[in-house]
């Protein structure tokens, strides 16, 4: 839309906050008809696989509800495939792959597009947990929680100023845990990395003597990314009344030593060679709150002009 070109970057043209649009489009009888007829034939084993895997997460051990995980993800959010690669290895040489996976007690930064993130970091990992932490506006790290708590994150504002008991200076050692950063501090449509916030040193996050960064990309971007807050029924309503199994993710990893943890070559890794292109300093966290309140306003605005 024109009227928010001031939140596009000077530099690549991108809208990094702009939802993205199926390329198609839809039509009437689509939209209608076709769609609410797919998701209601859906729901119910939805909400009883739903319930089942809740369950399943106190009753199972993780390899057995990872299995479940993977089952579920790709049945009802329509992920037909999830590559994990690691840089400077032959992707011919899964052994090779499989030791650069994120493991129990390793520091992971990320960027983030989607509730399904979280889930899909957790399943590629070699660990039994994974928690999931973001930067607010002032550069503070603050603890987020397992997946799910992710994913509510994912559909949730961009956090100005975190709660005072979930700021931390440094993530879990916990030994069963794979921890993972959201270094943007939120979500993009997953055309770009965002500069970190202002004052976040990523080097003092962790101890170890290594630090991997994956970066994510995924397709179609329309129904799987939330740049903007939304209700967390209506992620489940595009996904559900999706008819085509089309869903990709395409994950890289990259091994930093700690001397190397600066933004520069952290935001360089996550573009993966160019395949996200990387914004000015003019748009954080702080833009993005203003750019979702003045869309909330004038689209609202004009439906109630319509009306």
């Amino acid at each position: 839309m024109e009227k928010f070109t001031t939140y596009r970057d000077k530099g690549t043209g991108i809208s990094p906050f702009m939802p993205i649009s199926a390329p198609d489009g839809d039509n009437a009888f689509k939209t209608y008809i076709l769609k609410p007829a797919t998701f209601i034939i859906k729901l119910p084993f939805f909400l009883i696989s739903s319930l089942i895997l809740t369950l399943s997460s106190i009753i199972f051990p993780a390899a057995l509800f990872k299995v479940l995980v993977r089952w579920y993800i790709y049945t009802f959010f329509n992920i037909s495939s999830v590559e994990y690669l690691a840089d400077g290895v032959r992707k011919s040489n899964k052994k090779a792959i499989d030791a650069c996976r994120p493991q129990e007690k390793d520091t992971v930064l990320v960027n983030f597009s989607s509730p399904l993130d979280p889930w899909i970091l957790y399943l590629i990992s070699n660990s039994r947990r994974a928690e999931f932490y973001s930067v607010d506006s002032h550069g503070n790290l603050f603890k987020v929680g397992g997946p799910f708590d992710a994913s509510i994150f994912a559909v949730s504002h961009p956090c100005i100023s975190a709660e005072s008991n979930s700021v931390c200076k440094t993530v879990d050692s916990n030994e069963k845990t794979a921890n993972f950063v959201f270094v943007e501090g939120t979500t993009t449509n997953n055309r770009s990395i965002m500069p970190f916030p202002k004052g976040f040193d990523p080097s003092k996050i962790s101890g170890n003597a290594e630090c991997k960064v994956v970066s994510l990309k995924l397709h179609p971007t329309s129904c799987l990314t939330t740049p903007i807050p939304q209700s967390p029924i209506l992620f489940v309503y595009q996904n559900l009344s999706q008819i085509h199994l089309n869903g990709r993710y395409k994950l890289k990893s990259f091994l930093m030593k700690h001397s190397d943890l600066v933004e520069a070559k952290i935001r360089e890794s996550l573009s993966n060679y160019g395949k996200l292109k990387l914004l000015g300093e003019y748009l954080d966290l702080e833009k993005k709150a203003k750019f979702i309140a003045e869309r909330t306003s004038k689209l609202g605005g004009g439906r109630r002009k319509r009306d």
